[in-house]
């Protein structure tokens, strides 16, 4: 996740390991990986214990759990290992939340890709299949389409001319460069068009084979999240903007909102009364003038009566939102020294 160097560098790390590993142990009857799932096998139930323990002590960051075998059968991804002596039978999984839910034949959807999804099944099944569980897959196919609404002689002949070219020798030719197109899908004016765009891209540029993708539009769109409004954000760079244009850029890792208390008195959020705003001048009387005297914002409406009579919360913006502290730091240095507002000290 992440970074795309990501699933590399994990796979260097984890095949270091690994070798590592069998520089100690010996190396399992059978020993076959696949990103971070693993199918082993042992002689006896001591050697996969020893071998877990043996794994799960290499390093702090690894830690391996093991699936034993019910019934001489264990699912390995999508392929389900049938152990009979002293051979295997391999045959497809599903999990048991398996629906059978595919594209339904009356959709509104392109019939190429109705068509591919047999030969997608076809295909799987004849790759992971052994010779006496073909059949019985090939008969679930079948039962599994049939319920999405396929026709019956279109599955069967499908599934034969696929079962054709999978049998039959490959012909090797010079692969041709793929170049992919994505047009929308609106029925068959799409399929007309990818005849011609196909046809015109093959006669100009013979080592390239045109590709098109039809894309459709989401009927609904995905749910998102509700925005939060600025003054519930919290790690941002916020500017004040007085009613006499002076400007103030300030940090906060708290929501913006109780900031936002912590610069302005009380006496000027709520309603002034004209006694009051004289009274804000009184020397000595004020207390909210004691008590945000370390506020250059609250300072300054307590210095400048028309800026107090015309303060309210949207002279509170949000110029960007940091990441970490240290980005916070620097978000506000670069704010201040590129807008060099008068009320920073």
């Amino acid at each position: 996740m992440g970074s795309p160097l990501g699933p590399a560098l994990a796979n260097i790390f984890v095949g270091h390991q690994e070798q590592k590993l069998f520089n100690v142990v010996n190396r399992p009857l059978a020993y076959f990986w696949y990103v971070d799932d693993t199918f082993t096998v042992f002689n006896n139930e001591d050697d996969c214990k020893a071998f877990l323990s043996h794994l799960n002590s290499l390093h702090p960051s690894l830690r391996f759990t093991h699936e034993r075998e019910s019934n001489h059968s264990l699912p390995f991804l999508d392929v389900l290992a049938e152990r009979r002596d002293s051979e295997f039978s391999t045959s497809v999984y599903r999990k048991p939340t398996f629906t059978g839910q595919y594209l339904r034949w009356n959709s509104f959807s392109l019939h190429k890709r109705k068509i591919n999804l047999i030969f997608t099944l076809v295909h799987r099944a004849f790759m992971i299949c052994s010779k006496g569980k073909i059949d019985p897959e090939l008969d679930r196919i079948l039962s599994i389409l049939l319920e999405n609404g396929y026709p019956e002689n279109l599955i069967k002949s499908t599934i034969k001319r696929k079962l054709q070219q999978l049998n039959s020798n490959p012909v090797h030719t010079v692969k041709k460069c793929s170049v992919y197109l994505h047009i929308p899908w609106i029925g068959n004016v799409s399929m007309k068009f990818e005849k011609q765009i196909t046809s015109a891209g093959k006669r100009c540029f013979f080592s390239v084979e045109p590709r098109v993708v039809f894309t459709t539009r989401q009927l609904l769109p995905a749910t998102k999240k509700d925005v939060l409004p600025s003054h519930h954000q919290n790690n941002v760079i916020y500017q004040f903007v007085c009613h006499c244009d002076s400007q103030y850029v300030g940090r906060t890792s708290q929501r913006l909102e109780e900031r936002i208390k912590q610069h302005i008195p009380k006496s000027i959020t709520n309603p002034l009364t004209p006694h009051i705003c004289q009274s804000l001048h009184r020397p000595g009387k004020d207390t909210s003038r004691r008590q945000f005297h370390e506020s250059a914002i609250g300072q300054h409406l307590l210095d400048n009566a028309q800026c107090a009579l015309h303060y309210n919360k949207d002279k509170f913006s949000v110029l960007a939102r940091a990441r970490t502290s240290f980005h916070l730091s620097a978000l506000e240095a670069t704010f201040i020294k590129s807008l060099n507002p008068l009320l920073c000290k």
